[in-house]
């Protein structure tokens, strides 16, 4: 997880903060950036491709990182992948499909997820290979290319189930933010921990 420097934080506060009281305004905090924030959900990838979980394995809350489309040799398409990856792949690709399938259960397996495009369902054999996976597999109308564009450019949320994304935000705010002059500026009794 990418994270601002504690320095880089620092120089971005006090500039903020001059900024600020220069304005007459009181900086209550900065938050860093946190590349976790910024990554949806399988679940949420679903949606927007307009796609369908053929098989929601234990993960369909995986966070997606990095978006690859399967359009080398099965023998390539783990090469220089990183974690958190989505396999996007026409769903006729079966060898490409059948290794990543194969694979799932590897400590150092790098996708999180794999998007069929194009509305090809994988063939009986390879379906029933699918819903054994423990790997989440969703079937997009959409070409390899409009799935990996509307991935990236999605807008990110954090809703209710995303406990992970949730408690990283408090950690955040807790850490970052002055919740009690907050709560003195609005008048309001606190509750928070000192």
């Amino acid at each position: 997880m990418n994270k601002v420097l504690p320095e880089k934080l620092e120089s971005i506060t006090d500039t903020a903060r001059r900024g600020f009281e220069r304005l007459g305004l009181e900086l209550l905090g900065v938050i860093p950036r946190d590349n976790m924030l910024e990554q949806s959900t399988l679940e949420q990838i679903c949606e927007d491709i307009r796609g369908t979980f053929l098989h929601r394995g234990r993960h369909d809350r995986n966070r997606v990182a990095h978006v690859r489309i399967g359009a080398m040799s099965s023998a390539n398409v783990f090469r220089g992948a990183k974690e958190n990856t989505l396999l996007v792949v026409p769903g006729d690709r079966e060898n490409i499909v059948l290794l990543a399938l194969r694979r799932a259960t590897e400590e150092a397996f790098p996708f999180c997820g794999i998007v069929l495009s194009d509305d090809i369902k994988p063939a009986r054999g390879l379906m029933q290979k699918v819903c054994e996976s423990p790997l989440p597999v969703v079937a997009s109308p959409l070409d390899s290319y409009s799935i990996a564009s509307r991935i990236l450019s999605t807008n990110v949320k954090t809703l209710p189930g995303d406990t992970e994304k949730i408690a990283r935000i408090q950690e955040l705010v807790s850490s970052h933010v002055n919740i009690h002059r907050i709560l003195e500026r609005i008048d309001a009794p606190s509750s928070h921990p000192a």
